[in-house]
């Protein structure tokens, strides 16, 4: 029978040993001093076992748990490794099988524009920017002065752009735009004009369709035939896809609003016959199965909406999945966040470190909610042309008057669950409208619903 009989003052037994017969036991112990204890009966065997000290078995648990979180670090990465493997092995496997299948998950025009309410005596409200019209717009820089603004989406602007992009942004049944934001009343001709654009106006401001109409009739403009300035272009099974512009994000939310704007700005119009492209957009970001942005990829794509991480990831694949030798556009959508949120050094790979053409051979725009001094050296030095073009519209920092802010406490602890339990709560339909219509969209941290109505609510919910 093994005991161990040590006193808290007392971590190491000096001595083991062994006695048959009666009487007592003494035992010395590292500090010096001496322990009793009655033997068993006369007969029985007592043994003392000597344990190891405690530090010492601590160092050995210490040991014991790095060991075994240096093996799950090192089957996780294999794990990873083995999986873009795999990806690597499907996206090449679909470029050898001359994959162009059409989107699956390619959205109706319910979906993107809504029931058609069309028809006599039916009224539309143009878009709600106009009631900012009059919001003062600052524009300064060596070019692009003598770029008037547009005053209204009318025919004279049919002219300049596809006629089916005018249509879907115009027409009662789509998009319904009549006047342009202010921001779009001054991007818009300005990069149509082949500027680069360094521009910054309230959030909810009309941003995206201010880069996506002159990028998408640049893109039809310039024709469907990859040849073109940067080099000649196979089709090769064993070439990577090859986008014509590209256009960075912050958030994966932000890239997949960004997509569904092109969907509605191309809805109804394959790519050109004579692109190598057979799909007009796609939406490439972590946190998600890389196989359907895959299957994009090996269809072929003329606008990359990406996130930075993700778009490394590709662009550094072993052969690349991904190249930036054709992209005639480079588009920054909130480049203040992103630098906020520490993308400068995913940046500078996919700017300075890839193949994507320089500065002098494509053209830039830059879009941001504020103007700090750190983005406009940035986007000096590694963006934009020497001479470009900066538009500042209304207050930096401000949201658009159509964005309607409320700050709500939640019941409960403050755990995700609270949170997102509070709005679905806030945003129910009332039961006195009940054709009132209320879309919530769900994010990895659901802090922030938005009501998609004529006055877009955020809720910020907050515990404290």
């Amino acid at each position: 029978m093994a005991l161990v009989s040590l006193s808290a003052m007392c971590h190491t037994v000096t001595s083991a040993f062994s006695c048959v017969g009666g009487g007592v036991v003494t035992q010395k112990a590292a500090m010096g001093f001496t322990k009793t204890r009655p033997l068993l009966r006369p007969g029985r065997r007592l043994c003392v076992v000597v344990t190891q000290t405690r530090a010492a078995s601590a160092g050995t648990d210490t040991d014991n748990r790095k060991a075994r979180k240096a093996g799950k670090q090192s089957a996780n990465a294999l794990a990873v490794h083995k999986r873009l493997k795999a990806d690597d092995s499907y996206f090449w496997k679909l470029k050898g099988e001359s994959f162009s299948r059409e989107r699956m998950d390619r959205k109706t025009a319910t979906e993107l524009f809504g029931e058609d309410k069309s028809g006599p005596g039916s009224e539309f409200p143009s878009s709600s920017f106009e009631i900012e019209s009059d919001t003062p717009v600052t524009r300064s820089g060596e070019v692009g002065k003598d770029v008037r603004a547009i005053d209204e989406f009318g025919e004279d602007f049919r002219n300049v752009v596809p006629e089916w992009t005018f249509d879907n942004l115009t027409k009662n049944d789509r998009m319904r735009y009549r006047k342009p934001s202010p921001i779009q009343r001054h991007c818009v001709p300005l990069a149509l004009a082949g500027h680069d654009v360094l521009a910054s106006a309230q959030t909810g401001s009309g941003k995206t369709v201010a880069f996506l109409l002159p990028l998408i009739s640049s893109i039809v403009r310039q024709g469907g035939d990859a040849r073109n300035t940067f080099g000649a272009i196979s089709d090769s099974s064993r070439d990577p896809a090859r986008p014509k512009a590209l256009v960075l994000a912050p958030t994966r939310e932000l890239a997949l609003q960004i997509e569904n704007e092109i969907e509605k700005l191309t809805f109804g119009v394959p790519v050109a016959e004579n692109s190598v492209n057979n799909r007009w957009s796609a939406a490439v970001y972590g946190g998600s199965s890389a196989r359907p942005q895959l299957q994009a990829l090996a269809a072929g794509v003329e606008i990359i909406v990406a996130t930075p991480g993700r778009l490394v990831d590709f662009l550094t694949r072993s052969p690349p999945m991904l190249s930036l030798s054709s992209c005639q556009f480079l588009v920054l959508d909130e480049a203040d966040r992103m630098l906020d949120m520490g993308f400068e050094p995913s940046l500078r790979k996919i700017v300075e470190g890839s193949d994507l053409p320089r500065r002098e051979k494509r053209q830039t725009l830059l879009f941001s909610a504020t103007f700090p001094q750190e983005l406009q050296n940035v986007a000096r030095k590694s963006y934009l042309k020497p001479k470009f073009v900066s538009v500042a519209v209304g207050k930096v920092g401000k949201s658009n008057s159509a964005v309607e802010q409320r700050v709500v406490r939640v019941v409960g602890t403050g755990t995700k669950q609270d949170k997102f339990t509070t709005l679905v709560e806030i945003m129910e339909p009332s039961k006195t409208n009940v054709d009132e219509k209320v879309r919530i969209a769900r994010f990895p941290n659901p802090d922030t619903v938005c009501r998609l109505s004529r006055v877009i609510t955020v809720y910020y919910i907050h515990h404290k």
